[in-house]
């Protein structure tokens, strides 16, 4: 159950411009997510490492993924000779035989985090749902998703409603076994994500979920 003293249905980040408010988005977010980042930490679909490079410049040991080949030989080249990087794998989180190909790493991670929005776009149900598979008990997912707005209006009396409605759909999102620790709103711009239905850019969450 999502406790709710630690909804911040107010709390939201709008960004103005690129790079410089890129770097300020990524510095919010890690001083939400850094009480969670611990042990053996995977990134889902790190791309071009932007946000990789952000933490492991605050001295936090990565496990990188991505499925695409090119991406993985360009985060081995930008990061080389970098022991906070622990690895690059390949994982494709949107396998539809994920449970079989990747049963061997099940279970071997402390946090798993898909943030890196401005590339990949929003993560899939089915993503989300294969990345939890790589968790340990009591491990933590980190993700952003789309917030829906329809039933805030800006009125104060809107603001229960709303927040409930969004924990239903975050919970739609995860598995049984899963609890909502923290959910933090924030303002996507259209710059930020590759997402082809607008409808979905604008409020955003993000959720740190853990696994019990």
């Amino acid at each position: 159950m999502l406790n709710d003293s630690i909804v911040q249905a107010t709390q939201s980040f709008s960004i103005l411009h690129l790079p410089d408010d890129l770097e300020r988005f990524h510095q919010w977010i890690f001083n939400i997510i850094k009480p969670y980042l611990r042990g053996s930490i995977l990134e889902m679909a790190s791309g071009h490492g932007g946000i990789s490079e952000f933490l492991i410049c605050q001295g936090i040991p990565l496990y990188l993924s991505d499925p695409h080949k090119r991406n993985r030989d360009n985060l081995r080249n930008k990061f080389e000779g970098n022991e906070l990087i622990k690895t690059v794998n390949y994982i494709d989180f949107d396998r539809t035989d994920f449970e079989t190909f990747y049963s061997e790493i099940f279970g071997s991670f402390t946090t798993v985090f898909g943030l890196n929005i401005p590339e990949n776009g929003f993560y899939s149900k089915i993503a989300l749902t294969n990345a939890t598979h790589l968790l340990n008990k009591h491990g933590y997912l980190i993700f952003i998703a789309p917030a829906h707005t329809t039933l805030y209006h800006g009125l104060d009396g809107d603001i229960n409603n709303w927040t409930k409605y969004n924990h239903k759909s975050l919970r739609n999102l995860l598995k049984p076994d899963f609890e909502i620790r923290q959910v933090r709103f924030l303002i996507l711009s259209e710059k930020l994500t590759n997402e082809s239905d607008s409808s979905h850019i604008g409020l955003s969450a993000l959720v740190v979920a853990k696994k019990i």
